[in-house]
């Protein structure tokens, strides 16, 4: 009995009774489309990320290769 009581006070806790479909139809969306804020900046600005991501690269390969050592290592020969 007293679980049965107890049961009947958490019901109004949960915030509904049965079993409802909840859906994005529901939610009232306001302001600009975020999605379509970041399709329009990547197609503003994909070039620019594009080739400073290549030049990082590039400076990144220069860095790890080294290719000046080679040089001196070639002018210790020649000596």
């Amino acid at each position: 009995m007293v679980y049965l009581v107890i049961l009947m006070l958490t019901a109004p806790a949960r915030g509904r009774i049965g079993f409802e479909e909840e859906g994005l139809e529901q939610v009232d969306r306001r302001g600009p489309d975020p999605i379509k804020q970041i399709q329009e900046t990547w197609q503003q600005w994909h070039r620019v990320l594009i080739w400073g991501a290549a030049c990082l690269l590039l400076v990144a390969a220069v860095w790890i290769i080294k290719p000046f050592r080679f040089l001196d290592a070639a002018s210790d020969r020649m000596l």
